[in-house]
């Protein structure tokens, strides 16, 4: 794992963790570690931090691909995103974290606990900020008995 002083992840729902440095889902219920696409992790990271706003294909596809100098296909920009449902479900996580919003674009749905950690100095302790700002109640995670037959 990258450890540069800006570190920090993302809790979402309080059981999956986003780490936008190695571009990993770490479900904290079943050990699953899921690898992303570094496109993907950018759209996820966008998204988490405009959570319960709208992102249009056109920001996502910007902050993906083309800051970077890449074109993309809006093929490719769908697949990443399945790509991304797919971890959450891989991780054990049954909530919708990203909801599409038809012929508008994505979104987070406020109803998702997302913190950002950002690690402190001494090991067991941590600060957890909400993302946007509001202190949410916590949605519990839930595992699927069979991961296979989810996807």
């Amino acid at each position: 794992m990258a450890s540069g002083s800006n570190s920090y992840y993302y809790l979402i729902g309080d059981c999956i963790e986003f780490r936008p440095e190695d571009n990993l889902l770490h479900s904290r219920l079943n050990g699953e570690k899921i690898t992303l696409f570094v496109a993907a992790s950018r759209c996820l990271q966008l998204l988490l931090n405009q959570q319960g706003k709208l992102v249009s294909q056109k920001d996502l596809i910007e902050a993906g691909w083309q800051k970077n100098g890449m074109g993309v296909s809006s093929n490719t920009f769908y697949q990443n995103i399945l790509i991304l449902r797919k971890g959450f479900k891989l991780a054990g996580y049954e909530q919708t974290v990203i909801k599409t919003v038809p012929r508008q674009g994505l979104t987070i749905p406020s109803a998702v606990h997302v913190g950002k950690i950002t690690p402190g100095k001494e090991r067991e302790h941590s600060k957890v900020e909400s993302v946007t700002g509001e202190n949410k109640p916590s949605t519990p995670c839930h595992v699927k008995k069979n991961l296979s037959q989810s996807l």
